[in-house]
């Protein structure tokens, strides 16, 4: 199994905090929405596990995402975006100049939250980022990786290529590869 983690998430408006596994515990000082490493308490872990075949299966099956970066301040920066999963590896279009992109170039941290078919369905996926190059010319490795994960999420091939080619150039596309590290949730059965 993977290693624990314990934190909690600081509310400015009491003097408590809930607490992994909903232990209250006095608060300490911080920013709103930031995440605080607490004392060991048993009470509090939230154990992240191995991806075993089941969740592989599960993550390769659901394409839709929540990306979770770090800015700079610590903070957690959240965008939805489309995703293939094979073996360890998450893959996701992004673009050169957006927050997600600086925050990863900055910080490999990520989460990757994938959506199941209901609500109660879902995995966290801790992660470490690698960014691709950028498109810069039509039909550029950069551009047939980003064509690839194009039609691994759609099923099948785009119907003009030189097209996607010429719209990935334009707005500065590159691939982010995300490798899974642990995983939390609900939806997969082993």
């Amino acid at each position: 199994m993977g290693s624990a983690c314990r934190y909690y998430l600081a509310n400015p408006s009491s003097d408590y905090s809930l607490a992994g596994g909903g232990a209250v515990r006095e608060r300490r000082t911080a920013p709103a929405g930031r995440l605080l490493q607490t004392a060991a308490q048993p009470s509090m872990e939230i154990t992240m596990a191995s991806l075993t075949a089941a969740s592989r299966d599960w993550l390769a099956q659901h394409h839709q995402a929540v990306l979770i970066t770090l800015r700079a301040d610590g903070s957690a920066q959240s965008s939805n975006v489309l995703t293939a999963f094979e073996g360890d590896v998450f893959r996701v279009s992004v673009t050169a100049g957006r927050a997600k992109t600086r925050n990863l170039a900055r910080d490999p941290r990520a989460v990757v939250h994938v959506l199941g078919g209901n609500f109660w369905g879902y995995a966290s996926v801790a992660c470490s980022a690698r960014l691709g190059t950028v498109s810069t010319a039509a039909g550029d490795q950069a551009g047939q990786d980003l064509l690839q994960l194009f039609n691994d999420i759609s099923e099948q091939p785009h119907p003009n290529p030189q097209e996607f080619f010429d719209v990935q150039v334009a707005e500065q596309r590159l691939l982010l590869s995300l490798t899974a590290e642990s995983i939390s949730g609900s939806g997969w059965t082993d």
